[in-house]
């Protein structure tokens, strides 16, 4: 290393000292070179810490893959990662990289950003829902309870009335009609709580099989922003050609398929924690998490070009996106989301 670069490199690590993120540069071995005070404070290392450790002595074996393939692609973006302590306790982080070269030498320089307090609140928010769920569930199967034994006690009276009835006709013909009568609305009664208990266990088990609706994910996300003060991205992606292969003889009976692949294809290029649901009709809602922190225009770019999915199949996308306001409810941020995407369809006209 010559004087100009240990220059270059001093007066790096004077910048980054009053950085308030906790920054490191490393070697592309992954030799430690410079660490600002707070990555010091953060990993838990002593005053009197020296430039003589390589980063990976920070990161455990099954999380190490992630900085080798971020270093080998170059790649800039965030990723979820755990960062291991001096004193070995480890806490979740998300990690942002770049190469950087002084006097022709590279040198990777890593971002990172302790986010314990939000997987923390994220576990409270989550365990508030299934309490509340359980709840709505243990109501509703009593209720179905409930219904069941009035329908019992209705048929019990039933039969005995049916029988008393049908002792009296033999010397009572003229209240036959009568007898019906009474016999037919009993029936009704028995059909419609027949009808409401099974009503009620289809809502059983569509709670069940979806636990969450998408407008519920899309309440959780927003009174998850508005608690921590962040900020998160809807997005709405539709098939442009979707009528068109709805209507093809030769994908009428694949609909499903294709819809499968599009979400297939959505999750593997989003992040682990970005949410997709399919709606209908050929589109998607998608919720983009910690939005600040990495391009989203460049992103949904990138997932709206026309893309082969099935049989030499090629899919058309439009894109449109709102972004998360303190004051916003959930009609609000789809509406914008909607608006948003129906600009971009005339445009595309």
């Amino acid at each position: 290393m010559n004087i100009n670069t240990k220059l270059n490199l001093v007066n790096l690590k004077e910048s980054l000292n009053c950085v308030s993120e906790s920054v490191i540069v490393s070697s592309l071995s992954g030799d430690i070179v410079i660490i600002n005070e707070s990555a010091i404070k953060k990993l838990g290392l002593s005053a009197s810490y020296q430039n003589n450790r390589n980063i990976m002595d920070f990161i455990p074996e099954d999380q190490k893959w992630k900085i080798e393939q971020a270093i080998k692609s170059n790649n800039s973006e965030y990723y979820e990662i755990e960062l291991r302590r001096e004193d070995d306790n480890s806490f979740p982080a998300i990690v942002s990289g770049k190469t950087i070269f002084i006097d022709e030498i590279g040198y990777r320089v890593s971002t990172i950003l302790d986010v314990t307090s939000l997987k923390e609140t994220e576990e409270k928010l989550l365990s508030k829902t299934k309490e509340q769920l359980k709840t709505l569930k243990n109501h509703i199967v009593k209720k179905v309870s409930q219904n069941a034994q009035d329908t019992n006690i209705l048929k019990s009276k039933f039969d005995e009335e049916s029988k008393n009835y049908s002792d009296d006709i033999k010397k009572l013909k003229n209240k036959i009609l009568d007898d019906n009568k009474v016999i037919e609305i009993l029936s009704k009664k028995i059909d419609i709580l027949d009808k409401k208990n099974k009503e009620l266990k289809q809502k059983i088990l569509k709670i069940a099989k979806e636990s969450f609706s998408f407008e519920d994910l899309l309440k959780l996300e927003i009174a998850r922003a508005g608690s921590l003060n962040t900020k998160f991205s809807l997005v709405l992606i539709s098939i442009d050609n979707f009528i068109e292969i709805f209507n093809s003889p030769l994908y009428r009976t694949k609909t499903d398929i294709i819809i499968n692949a599009t979400l297939r294809y959505f999750k593997n290029t989003l992040r682990n924690y970005d949410m997709v649901q399919y709606i209908d009709n050929g589109m998607f809602y998608i919720v983009l998490t910690n939005t600040p922190n990495f391009n989203i225009s460049k992103m949904i770019n990138n997932l709206i070009q026309p893309r082969i999915l099935l049989d030499k199949l090629e899919l058309n996308f439009t894109g449109g996106m709102s972004h998360f306001h303190q004051k916003d409810n959930v009609e609000s941020l789809i509406y914008r989301c909607m608006k948003d995407h129906s600009e971009h369809q005339e445009r595309k006209k």
